[in-house]
């Protein structure tokens, strides 16, 4: 198997390489209305991430769980896009809950006052 190391579809000139696992993420379904979010939320890959989310939201009706406990990596974009995902459910009328928010958009929410906007299930409910 002759797989690069890096990511090469950000090889314009200028452009650093990105090296695979900072890119990867993942939507599984775990059940009905239940999701499971795993690799990186970040500013590499938000867009997508959040085009993957969105088409949970659409494709759902009532409350949608994302469980997060699989996100190995997360910035201020992750948490940007966790916003935007509460606007799209409130927008088509979803109930979004988030469990195992990672540590550094917790930190990240806390910091920015935005926490309260990211409505959290404990992973017992």
């Amino acid at each position: 198997m002759n797989a690069a190391p890096f990511r090469s579809g950000r090889d314009a000139p200028g452009r650093a390489q990105v090296a695979d696992d900072e890119v990867r993420f993942a939507v599984r379904r775990m059940g009905e209305g239940c999701y499971h979010i795993a690799g990186t939320l970040s500013f590499l890959n938000a867009r997508a991430a959040l085009k993957a989310i969105g088409d949970v939201i659409e494709g759902e009706r009532g409350d949608v769980l994302l469980d997060l406990g699989e996100v190995t990596r997360a910035d201020s974009a992750g948490l940007a896009l966790l916003i935007e995902a509460m606007r799209l459910a409130c927008q088509r009328d979803v109930r979004l809950r988030l469990r195992n928010l990672p540590a550094q958009v917790e930190a990240l929410a806390v910091v920015s006052g935005v926490d309260a906007m990211l409505p959290r299930e404990e992973k017992g409910r």
